[in-house]
């Protein structure tokens, strides 16, 4: 790992302007410059080498604590298609990749726990040093084996689009006449144990417990140990990349929410949902007569989805870890914690070994930053304001017919409903959030479940097979349209829809 390569400053490097770039992913809430530093080191310099093909010129946004994935489309594009060939011609691959990954989360989850029982005040500097290369070091190894199929699915879903060739296919040559949409989703959906399914459950036989204690939450001052246990073992789940984790009073509105509907049938639900998913998986194998090999691609898929929820999980888990090591070492260099969290990794070597930084060049990071690395790599840029503007303007920007009345996407979950529009981005939108109203994201997030569970139906811009969506959607079997590319753009809070997630179709009503 390169640990001490100078970072170009500002304005000197950009790229040719006949590259197209675009946004392949937004997040509503991200305020960790050194932590999505290290996906875009691990796309440049460590993909090449797990698969022979990387990416060439990718870099960030992150403006008020929205964040912009950028990629050059071509290359992204090119890379996405070698992945996917290497699955379709060598299926042993994939389950290279899946095992590598699942070993690499658990060394993430190690450390991470290591972090949270560490009193870093007696540690020496270099012994701080030591940590974050550690946490450099295994964190871009598992980010290296998960980011195969959400690159592969990220811009268009290349590997859903596959599985559903597969099943359209089989549905005409043995004439099963099903629903492909529901087929590919239940073949595909994995039946493991999360941290995410974990705390869903525990918090709705909470509820329970409060409602039948007459309680009716009006007063939960008698639950508050065990909100306060719940939020120590979960609220990292809500943490994302930047932050906070959920804490009592977060899930005493979550407890709340629930409250008002049916916390049984929801917890019956759940476990239904989950036991339909494998009970129906066997029927149609056999509808469809799928092979051996047919049959392998979809136990792949099962795994890339099961691989993305562990490695979500374990980001999200790292990220709450790494805050006392940052908060000891902004103590030590008299910086705030958020100073500390857009430095880059060079940079806290750095300084941890001496060296100066600029204060005021950190605050303006905070406000509005890019950081890219163009050409392979060896072209690497942090600008801020007016520099970081010129970055900014390379970004393409898709004209949006606003008389469109009707999207299309990749059904993740099938179904119909028709409700109101609510744009949910981050959890500060949730408060909007009424039961039987159609939520509508960039790309739904951990936290912002309790808003999922009260949508009638979720549709998303971004996402394919392995995306939070499409993972949770058919856990809690609500009706979900992914990769729409412009739902948050063509609707606004107040629209009534229609979505017919079973043919992926959304529109005005």
């Amino acid at each position: 790992m390169k640990q001490n390569k100078k970072v170009k400053k500002m304005t000197s490097y950009l790229p040719p302007s006949d590259i197209d770039f675009e946004v392949a992913n937004e997040e509503g809430k991200f305020h960790n410059l050194f932590f999505v530093s290290l996906f875009l080191r691990t796309f440049i310099e460590d993909l090449p080498n797990a698969y022979g093909v990387g990416l060439k010129n990718n870099f960030v946004e992150i403006k008020s604590q929205y964040l912009k994935y950028v990629v050059d489309t071509a290359l992204f594009d090119r890379a996405a298609q070698h992945y996917f060939n290497l699955i379709k011609t060598e299926p042993s691959f994939a389950k290279k990749v899946n095992e590598n990954l699942f070993k690499e989360t658990q060394q993430v989850n190690l450390l991470s726990k290591e972090l949270l029982s560490t009193n870093f005040s007696t540690k020496t500097n270099a012994e701080l040093v030591s940590y974050v290369e550690r946490y450099s070091q295994l964190m871009r190894a598992m980010i290296t084996w998960g980011m195969l199929p959400v690159i592969m699915e990220i811009r268009s879903p290349v590997y859903t689009d596959f599985l559903t060739s597969i099943v359209d296919k089989k549905n005409r040559e043995m004439k099963a006449n099903i629903s492909i949409s529901e087929a590919v989703a239940v073949l595909s959906s994995f039946d493991g144990e999360t941290e995410a399914k974990q705390e869903q459950r525990k918090l709705l036989k909470l509820a329970i417990k409060i409602k039948q204690s007459n309680n009716a939450g009006d007063n939960l001052l008698e639950f508050q140990n065990e909100l306060e246990k719940h939020a120590a073992q979960f609220g990292w789940l809500a943490y994302g990349y930047g932050g906070p984790a959920w804490k009592r009073a977060d899930y005493e509105t979550a407890i709340r929410s629930i409250l008002k509907e049916n916390p049984e049938k929801m917890l019956e639900e759940l476990e239904h949902n989950e036991a339909k998913l494998i009970a129906q998986k066997q029927p149609f194998e056999s509808k469809l007569c799928l092979t051996d090999l047919e049959k392998s691609f979809f136990a792949i898929g099962r795994d890339f989805m099961k691989g993305k929820a562990l490695r979500r999980e374990a980001m999200s888990f790292a990220a709450y870890a790494s805050e006392p090591l940052h908060k000891e070492i902004a103590k030590r260099l008299n910086l705030s914690f958020l100073q500390v969290r857009f430095m880059l990794f060079e940079e806290i070597i750095r300084v941890l070994n001496g060296e100066k930084i600029d204060e005021n060049e950190l605050t303006k990071r905070t406000k509005y930053v890019i950081y890219g690395l163009f050409n392979h790599g060896k072209d690497e840029v942090i600008a801020t304001g007016k520099n970081a503007e010129k970055y900014s303007k390379l970004i393409a920007h898709e004209e949006i017919d606003l008389n469109l009345t009707e999207l299309t996407g990749t059904c993740a979950c099938p179904g119909k409903a028709i409700g109101t529009v609510k744009l949910i981005h981050r959890p500060e939108d949730m408060s909007k959030m009424q039961k039987g109203d159609v939520l509508v994201s960039y790309a739904t997030t951990p936290d912002i479940v309790s808003a999922m569970r009260l949508a009638s139906a979720i549709v998303t811009d971004m996402g394919g097979l392995t995306s939070h969506a499409a993972i949770v959607s058919r856990e809690i079997n609500i009706p979900c349209i992914i990769g729409t590319k412009i739902a948050t753009k063509l609707f606004k809070d107040g629209d009534k829809v229609s979505v017919d997630a079973t043919n992926g179709i959304v529109k005005k009503v």
